[in-house]
């Protein structure tokens, strides 16, 4: 148990510098663009999911929050907020990025993501065209002040200069604990059960398995994406099902969701689809892949 805990904690530690650095540029580009950027979400109309996908793009859940308070006061569609939410990879890329021998497998992340995004995205407007810009709900009344569940309120809420250097450490401490926790659990099961047996319990080489790891992302948490993304790395689970749990998990856009949107039969509605599309999107790529 103690080399399991100590190659853990060193495979952890080495990826702290980057870890940070990466945050701390993500949390400078949202802090200088990220009222544009909403904007722009809002502005774009049938253009929607292509903005949505390629804002969603940028690591962490942050603008998957936002798509899900937009979409709860009704300024994007149903199809703009899917395509945000199958982008969002949450701490997938940062956690690849942090370990330089994963590299290579960003770019077929990320090409997947753009093209799940943008299919999954128009795909449910064309199918739900009735459900689109409910602006009933606050109307084009833009000043209506802070508000909570007005149009103009601001969802990402005021940045400081300080917080760019404490932010970017919160979430590095945040998920260098999440991804120790998992490397050392994944650590012990290997040792413990054989590499085998955790690949059947993973279902490895089951066509099922993104179905089971699509449920996985649907955690509301960051926990879920380091959790499949390790799993990944480790090679307990293939890339079709990384990929479908990695689109499933919209991280704290599906808890927003739940806390403002009033409708729970919207609030499935977008779980539902947000699964199928996920799931089907790891099966098709599962298939290709391997």
């Amino acid at each position: 148990m103690g080399e399991v805990l100590e190659h853990a904690l060193m495979e952890t530690l080495r990826m702290l510098p980057l870890l940070f650095a990466i945050y701390f540029a993500i949390e400078l580009l949202e802090y200088r663009y990220g009222g544009a950027v909403r904007k722009k979400i809002v502005a774009a109309h049938r253009f929607g999911p292509l903005f949505g996908t390629a804002f969603g793009l940028l690591p962490q859940c942050g603008f998957s929050v936002v798509g899900a308070a937009l979409y709860s006061q009704r300024l994007v569609t149903l199809g703009t907020l899917i395509a945000i939410f199958l982008a969002t990879s949450d701490e997938a890329i940062p956690v690849i990025m942090s370990q330089p021998a994963s590299m290579p497998i960003v770019l077929p992340l990320v090409l997947g993501k753009i093209v799940i995004a943008l299919a999954g995205g128009y795909g449910v407007d064309l199918v739900f065209r009735g459900h689109r810009y409910a602006h009933e709900s606050c109307g084009h009344d833009h000043t209506c002040g802070e508000q909570p569940g007005c149009c103009s309120h601001d969802v990402a809420g005021g940045r400081r200069r300080r917080d760019l250097i404490l932010h970017p450490l919160r979430h590095t401490l945040t998920v260098f604990i999440f991804v120790f926790a998992t490397t050392f659990a994944l650590g012990l099961v290997l040792h413990h059960v054989g590499e085998d047996n955790i690949g059947r319990l993973f279902l490895k080489g089951s066509p099922a398995q993104p179905a089971l790891v699509a449920l996985v992302g649907l955690i509301p948490n960051c926990a879920a994406s380091v959790v499949i993304t390790q799993a990944f790395l480790k090679g307990a689970i293939g890339f079709g099902a990384a990929m479908a749990g990695l689109s499933t998990g919209a991280g704290l856009g599906l808890l927003v969701l739940i806390r403002e949107n009033k409708s729970i039969a919207d609030i499935l509605r977008v779980f539902v689809v947000l699964y199928a599309v996920g799931v089907a999107a790891g099966m098709i790529i599962q298939t290709i892949w391997w």
